[in-house]
């Protein structure tokens, strides 16, 4: 008698490398006869997870790298292309061995956002194509989808330029700041430190239920100029944290104080006389800054805000314009 059984060996790493090389390099030559070239993509590697899981898998994937004809195009985040950027200081690793070449893509400037939505967005005006300039920082994918929004809530709305920003700024911010409560939650509080928590529970309850009393901008502005986080109660992380949040709403205040009133053509042309901070762009910078850390971002909004001829203190509740009709909290005003 006779058996058989079958098995299936998967190739190994190196014959993999060889198999694909070989792959490669026969459909490199026929376009190469062409005089044509071949390019493989690889996108958004970052997506990979953390940055050390995308050094890793640069790592695996440079076997394939350097087949005649043939070029890779790999995008990545920044924090993994400053290491290349860095040109091996203060040591060499995967990124800066890899590369021939990086070419950083910055954010969109105010000029390029414009010519962006006129193809995407004709219908929407400067100061609709302002904010949503600001409020993405430049970045593409973010300025499409805030000028989405606004089309959306102007088309079932039929409201005006400074309800629709109001109301585009403030479901950012909540979004932003049940965000941070989320991972204020995962930290250690105690008896002492609670109290700030339960603040800025108060301040995202109320943003979830804008009204049309003075109350939110009152205790938006609290937070916004006066953080928290001076007292010896909170730990460094919750300190860190609450910083960043406040420093997002210090930029969102300054959103509202800028777009959310009335005359915003001639206090834009004011504050263009006051460069460079009093520009378009440099409220987009701010945007971007507040990704780099909250204290470096603060003083840049100070001096926007400084362009602008805005308070820089917290001002006393007053009733908010435009009215967005009675107060589900307090009441008709």
């Amino acid at each position: 008698s006779h058996s058989a059984s079958l098995s299936t060996v998967p190739p190994n790493y190196p014959e993999l490398v060889a198999e694909f090389r070989e792959i490669l390099t026969r459909i490199a030559t026929e376009y190469a006869v062409r005089r044509e070239r071949v390019v493989v993509a690889i996108d958004e590697v970052d997506r990979l997870g953390s940055e050390t899981q995308a050094r890793d898998f640069l790592s695996e994937i440079k076997a394939i790298f350097g087949v005649p004809h043939v070029h890779y195009l790999v995008s990545v985040a920044e924090d993994v292309g400053a290491a290349f950027v860095r040109r091996g200081l203060p040591h060499r690793d995967v990124t800066d061995s890899s590369f021939d070449d990086i070419l950083h893509v910055p954010p969109a400037t105010i000029e390029e956002s414009t010519q962006i939505l006129g193809k995407r967005a004709s219908s929407l005006g400067r100061p609709y194509i302002m904010l949503a300039h600001a409020l993405s920082g430049g970045v593409p994918r973010d300025l499409i989808r805030y000028a989405r929004r606004m089309a959306h809530l102007g088309d079932r709305t039929e409201l005006e330029m400074i309800v629709i920003s109001r109301r585009l700024i403030l479901e950012e911010l909540a979004e932003t700041l049940a965000g941070f409560r989320t991972l204020l939650s995962k930290l250690p509080w105690t008896p002492d430190s609670g109290s700030i928590l339960n603040s800025f529970r108060g301040l995202t309850a109320l943003l979830r239920q804008p009204c049309s009393c003075g109350t939110l901008e009152h205790a938006l502005e609290l937070f916004a100029f006066e953080p928290p986080t001076s007292t010896d109660v909170l730990s460094g992380d919750a300190r860190e944290l609450i910083d960043e949040a406040s420093a997002y709403a210090y930029f969102s205040v300054t959103l509202l104080n800028i777009f959310g009133v009335d005359g915003l053509n001639r206090r834009t042309e004011n504050a263009a006389a006051n460069l460079p901070y009093g520009t378009a762009g440099t409220l987009a910078e701010a945007r971007q800054e507040l990704a780099v850390s909250p204290y470096s971002a603060r003083p840049l909004i100070t001096e926007i805000r400084k362009a602008w001829e805005l308070h820089d203190r917290p001002r006393l509740p007053v009733a908010a314009t435009p009215s967005t009709g009675p107060c589900p909290v307090h009441g008709e005003l």
